[in-house]
């Protein structure tokens, strides 16, 4: 996955979203007006057909934060994949908006195609005035950074914060760091 954003919600959107490779996600998940997401590459829609992997996460709407292959104790190449996707918890009114997640899916590589070996969602907040930056592998870890703003489409970082999904070698994986704010 290229470095840089790959998913806004409200702040710092791109100025030529198009242009730029990003697309505005659709209205159906309320995420706002200048929420835009990196155009999925298209070797992804191929493997969500191949490996049957299931709508709950919207595989198909949202964009990938992170895509590199791992070996296991087995000796199996396994590839990870870690997209964006969202569930609404609330009004966004009073009560919380749209959740963030983050949607670790773990497929074997194998000629007679990918088959999804897992899946979990971690939990990264609301969201609101954030941005996502593509993960980065250390090891068997990657790192995600957020950062935020403190209004609507501002273009100054507050704060950012970190998160990092673990795979360990039994394809075991977990999260540190920014549950909610």
């Amino acid at each position: 996955m290229p470095a840089g954003m790959v998913l806004t919600r409200n702040f710092m959107a791109p100025g030529s979203p198009k242009k730029e490779g990003y697309y505005l996600l659709s209205d159906k998940y309320r995420l706002g007006s200048k929420a835009y997401g990196r155009i999925l590459p298209e070797w992804w829609s191929k493997m969500v057909t191949d490996a049957k992997v299931s709508d709950k996460w919207h595989p198909q709407d949202f964009p990938l934060a992170y895509a590199g292959e791992f070996k296991s104790q087995d000796g199996a190449n396994v590839l990870l994949v870690v997209q964006t996707s969202q569930a609404f918890s609330g009004d966004g009114f009073y009560s919380p908006g749209p959740e963030m997640y983050l949607v670790a899916r773990l497929f074997t590589l194998e000629k007679k195609g990918p088959e999804l070996l897992k899946e979990e969602a971690f939990s990264i907040g609301s969201f609101q005035y954030h941005r996502l930056l593509a993960g980065k592998a250390t090891g068997r870890q990657i790192i995600f950074v957020t950062e935020a703003g403190n209004h609507f489409d501002s273009r100054a970082v507050m704060y950012s914060e970190k998160c990092t999904i673990d795979l360990d070698e039994n394809n075991k994986l977990s999260k540190k760091g920014r549950d909610h704010f």
